[in-house]
């Protein structure tokens, strides 16, 4: 896992690429184009490093929330790095609480760690606001799947833009 540029490293920045990965959201293009589209490490990386990327990506001491209204609004937290511009509580288009999460097929990965992206998730981490678990262990509320396809292009899916398609989640 390479490290993401440093001018994109928020103040919180710590100091494992994983977790600076976490913190700047890894650049690297993902899309829906062939066999071995992505990639996955498979190292042994600490709890406490992705409990440390998600608080400094989603500004814990103060993050945005979700509004569970029709459609789902997102508010800015006091932390949001857009104070100045808007209020906290205001309704906002982009937050860093929103993520792209890359979805590939488990059932068979080789050992070179080349797996099969089959589609995306666009989810909203800790929709309730907690603090983050130590045990690297988090809530999110889905807000979109979109699946690849044989017809998909090649132009690589990347996160903070509209949905591509909206889906509906029924929990039974």
């Amino acid at each position: 896992m390479s490290s993401p540029p440093s001018t994109s490293l928020p103040s919180c920045a710590g100091s494992s690429v994983y977790e600076q990965n976490i913190e700047a959201c890894n650049p690297t293009p993902f899309s829906c184009v062939g066999a071995n589209n992505g990639t996955v490490d498979f190292s042994d990386y600490t709890h406490q490093d992705t409990k440390n990327g998600i608080e400094c990506l989603i500004h814990q001491s103060g993050p945005d929330t979700l509004d569970p209204t029709s459609p789902p609004l997102v508010r800015a937290g006091s932390g949001n790095p857009l104070l100045g511009t808007v209020k906290s509580g205001d309704v906002i288009t982009v937050s860093d609480s929103v993520i792209t999460i890359p979805i590939y097929d488990g059932a068979a990965i080789p050992n070179t760690g080349q797996v099969k992206i089959i589609g995306f998730m666009q989810a909203f981490l800790n929709p309730d606001g907690v603090s983050v678990s130590g045990n690297g262990t988090f809530d999110i509320k889905v807000l979109n799947i979109v699946g690849c396809d044989s017809t998909s292009g090649t132009s690589p899916i990347s996160g903070g833009g509209i949905s591509p398609i909206p889906v509906r989640l029924i929990h039974q």
